[in-house]
């Protein structure tokens, strides 16, 4: 059983899920794969970023993309755009924050938040990192949020 609160503000809109399982099996090119195989890739400009590539924006013809991302204790990803691109983020694990517009909006597990096309945003942990599952969508599916 899966329940949604969704919690709105002038920001974002961000829905608070409970869900009784965790998912592991993805389907990757037509192939069943256990995510947690796939390796972290650190991100070379960002210190304590690091992501797991489900769908890479190559693979996705760029206008899909959806990847694990772990950010250490305290580390951030800096204020930053994605052109054309809507961003949804659902956090499974750890805390943090999203920033947007200057309003700082919590993120903790079950909560998931929508950063629109072509906005400046920012993601951050907290004391204890952050995990989040990061879906981009090409703004032609803007309409659907």
């Amino acid at each position: 059983m899966r329940t949604i609160e969704t919690i709105r503000n002038p920001v974002t809109t961000m829905k608070r899920a409970q869900s009784s399982g965790r998912h592991r099996t993805g389907v990757l090119s037509g192939q069943i794969t256990d995510p947690e195989s796939l390796p972290w890739n650190p991100r070379m400009a960002l210190t304590g970023i690091s992501l797991q590539h489900l769908v890479t924006g190559a693979s996705g013809g760029r206008r899909l993309s959806l990847h694990h991302v772990r950010i250490d204790p305290g580390c951030a990803t800096g204020n930053h755009v994605h052109a054309g691109m809507v961003e949804i983020h659902d956090v499974p694990a750890g805390a943090g924050t999203w920033t947007r517009a200057g309003t700082v909006i919590s993120c903790t597990p079950g909560v998931t938040g929508i950063m629109p096309a072509d906005q400046v945003h920012r993601v951050g942990a907290g004391e204890r990192g952050c995990s989040c599952r990061q879906h981009s969508l090409s703004r032609a599916c803007e309409v659907l949020l």
